[in-house]
């Protein structure tokens, strides 16, 4: 689903079928579309019926898009944030008060709920602040020194990922991540396939010190073997295709 779609789902979900309440100033409306908003939007459409009592849900969807989602500009914000102008949009007025962050921040969240979204807020952190988190993890003291060879991706909001290519040119190691596995497990196999074309290195190796069952399903490989280091396990996985 893209975002309209996503967006109409929630707007559709609050609006309802066909309604005729005495206290809606709208008169009679079907799944949100006023009767006033039909007779307009048959000035721009060909095929729209005369009443909205015979309004179909295709063709609410098109008012829905043009009248509301592209010229509230909609369209142009990020999601969920569009849903919740969009949803303004519909109804006329804010459905949250737009100089209140803690209370944006509610409804945004309420609406990434009802419509199946899970809503990440990433917060930008220094390099030093993923160094410190990473440090609270190793349990080796030489895993926190960096190698002359080694190289690093860093991102404010995911984290870094340092990698290494062999002397031979047969692999690409993983040294050190921290922060959003998968992203990191992307790049990762971005850079693979990088060195497969550039070097023709064959493997990519991972190496970690716990949770040997969450590398084997990120990486979707297997355990490649394990080693014990100052009386700690560490867990290798060897990679042979890239993604």
């Amino acid at each position: 689903m893209d975002n309209f779609e996503k967006s109409l789902s929630f707007v559709f979900g609050n609006e309802g079928g066909e309604s005729n309440h005495p206290a809606d100033k709208g008169g009679l409306t079907n799944m949100g579309i006023t009767q006033s908003t039909l007779d307009r939007a048959r000035l721009e459409f060909n095929g729209l019926p005369s009443s909205v009592r015979n309004l179909t849900s295709a063709q609410a969807e098109e008012i829905y898009r043009v009248f509301y989602w592209e010229e509230s500009k909609a369209d142009m914000l990020p999601y969920p944030l569009c849903t919740l102008h969009f949803d303004a949009a519909v109804k006329g007025k804010p459905s949250v008060d737009y100089n209140d962050p803690e209370a944006v921040d509610r409804r945004l969240r309420e609406i990434a709920k009802e419509t199946g979204i899970e809503l990440r807020t990433e917060t930008p952190r220094p390099f030093g602040w993923w160094w410190q988190k990473f440090l609270k993890g190793v349990p080796h003291p030489d895993d926190a020194t960096f190698n002359e060879f080694e190289d690093m991706f860093f991102d404010p909001c995911r984290g870094f990922m340092c990698w290494m290519i062999t002397a031979r040119m047969k692999e690409i190691f993983i040294t050190k991540c921290c922060g959003d596995g998968k992203f990191w497990r992307d790049k990762a196999f971005e850079m693979f396939r990088w060195a497969q074309e550039h070097y023709g290195v064959r493997h990519m190796i991972v190496c970690a010190s716990r949770n040997p069952e969450a590398y084997c399903r990120l990486f979707k490989c297997s355990l490649w073997k394990t080693e014990i280091k100052n009386g700690e396990p560490l867990y290798w996985f060897r990679v042979k295709e890239a993604r």
